[in-house]
Parts: structure tokens; C-alpha cells; sequence
């Protein structure tokens, strides 16, 4: 069977979206969810977070029923080295590591769920501030690949080296 891949950060975002949506119907997907190691979360415009898995969120336009129907044959590793153009980790020694797994706790606490001892949770550089909207990422551009690259470098610089290579541009 061939699987394609998202194809930018504005359609892993409506994937997060269509899988939270598609959670409250599906009880297959809330069977999996507390199996999920590694979640990817988008802010929503009420600055609210939203998740899903990555073999979910990674690939085009899933639905739950395709989900659920060809989940053994794809690759999670896979979706994660391709996730990785545009989402980063949150590591658990940063501050925001907690406002998220709270959120996920809270979401799948609503279904009477609970995440995996070692969840991994991965957003967009964008998401990291409250009020970046998810309308500043619809429109890709021909240089996505470029500027996500730069954003996820620039995400691992100091406080320091960011301001001076923002003073710079």
C-alpha cells in the first residue's frame, strides 16, 4: 500500500485538527490513544491547545476509518523523520512542557484516558508564544522547507544568540 505525506505544516495542522474532532465519535481511536508516544499539538486561535498521534497526523488527509484500517502498515518512524521538518520537541525541562501535557491530560482525561508515562510532545516554532495564529501558516510558500529549517535552528540558540540574530535580519 503507498502512503503519502503531509505536505506542509498547514495540512498537519488540519490533520491534528480532523483527528480531535474525529476522537469524541471513534471508539477505536480512543481505545489507541493512551498508546500514542508521540503527540503533536497545534494552538488553536483561543490559544488552546489541540493533539494527535503522529501516524495519524503525519500522512494526507486520513480519516478515522482509514486510520484504523491501515495503522499496522504505516511507518511511525517514519512520520516522525517527516514531522520533524516542521515540529520539534518540547523537552520536559522546558516550561511550556507542562501547559502542554496538561492539555493532553485534560483532553484524553475527557475520555476517561490518560497518555503514556513517556509521551513525547512536538509543536510548531510558531505555537511556542500565545497568539501566533494558525492562519499565519496556511499559505505555504516555495521556501517552507528553508524558513522551517532556519526556525528549528534558531529554536536551539541561546536567549542571547536569538535577539542578536534577530537584530540582524
Amino acid at each position: 500500500m503507498d502512503f503519502t505525506f503531509a505536505a506542509n505544516s498547514a495540512d498537519v495542522a488540519t490533520n491534528i485538527e480532523r483527528y480531535d474532532g474525529a476522537l469524541e465519535k471513534s471508539r477505536e481511536l480512543q481505545r489507541r490513544a493512551s498508546y500514542h508516544q508521540s503527540w503533536y499539538g497545534v494552538r488553536k486561535d483561543d490559544d488552546t491547545w489541540i493533539f494527535g498521534p503522529s501516524k495519524f497526523v503525519g500522512y494526507e488527509a486520513l480519516d478515522a476509518d482509514e486510520y484504523v484500517e491501515s495503522a499496522v502498515e504505516r511507518n511511525g518512524r517514519a512520520t516522525e523523520t517527516h514531522l520533524q521538518k516542521w515540529f520539534t520537541v518540547v523537552e520536559d525541562t522546558d516550561p511550556l512542557h507542562v501547559e502542554l501535557m496538561a492539555a493532553l491530560r485534560s483532553r484524553l482525561g475527557e475520555l476517561g484516558l490518560t497518555p503514556r508515562a513517556t509521551t513525547r510532545i512536538n509543536i510548531l516554532p510558531s505555537d511556542r508564544q500565545p497568539g501566533n495564529r494558525r492562519r499565519q501558516r496556511v499559505q505555504p510558500s516555495r521556501d517552507d522547507d528553508l524558513v522551517n529549517l532556519l526556525i528549528r535552528v534558531a529554536s536551539r540558540l541561546s536567549p542571547g544568540d536569538r535577539t542578536r540574530l534577530q537584530s540582524s535580519l
